[in-house]
């Protein structure tokens, strides 16, 4: 059986993967340097697409940067408020944070794609082209905000639906921009198990 592709190829991997080995093996750690602070960010709920209590989806404290609720208002990615989680639930005020429990939530990620996209260097010496543009004021190329549905019974279709209506028309022009960006969304992923 033949080779899938020419040896060419095959030492060029090899050469690109012993200078990477070679630049971490021989680079010194960098110098003190400032630190850029993530950014403000609102505390909100998250209804769980796999998580329930009899029909009751169970809500997760998250919490999003406020310049991409500025991008994507809380309402459109199903997200609630405080006001409207004490509302929901009444008497019964639960919620569980979503850090530490496993639970990876289904969500909208996106990037602003770069009218020209650019060509670069990376300090082992290969080179790759950099599609996102980054925000003037925030300094951030690629974005996210967990999806779900406010109010009642909610499968993945919905999930799928919702974020559909945030990637559509004038809108997905202004995340995505007039070229090169990409958008895509991921549904919840939660660890279960059961026991004999």
């Amino acid at each position: 059986m033949g080779r899938m592709k020419p040896a060419w190829y095959y030492e060029r991997q090899a050469a690109e993967a012993e200078r990477r080995a070679d630049y971490f093996r021989t680079r010194t750690p960098s110098t003190e340097t400032t630190v850029r602070p993530r950014g403000s960010a609102t505390g909100f709920y998250y209804r769980s697409l796999t998580k329930k209590v009899g029909t009751d989806h169970i809500k997760f404290a998250v919490s999003v940067l406020d310049s991409t609720i500025a991008l994507v208002p809380a309402g459109d990615a199903g997200l609630l408020t405080a006001g409207e989680y004490n509302a929901l639930t009444g008497a019964a005020k639960v919620s569980f944070n979503l850090r530490g429990s496993g639970i990876k939530p289904s969500k909208a990620s996106w990037y602003r794609g770069a009218g020209t996209p650019v060509a670069k260097v990376t300090a082992w010496n290969t080179r790759y082209i950099q599609y996102a543009e980054a925000d003037t004021d925030a300094k951030i190329t690629h974005r996210s905000i967990p999806l779900c549905i406010k109010t009642g019974e909610f499968d993945a279709g919905d999930i799928a639906a919702a974020f559909n209506t945030i990637f559509d028309g004038d809108k997905k022009t202004t995340l995505l921009g007039a070229a090169n960006g990409r958008a895509q969304f991921t549904l919840e992923r939660s660890p279960s198990s059961v026991q004999s």
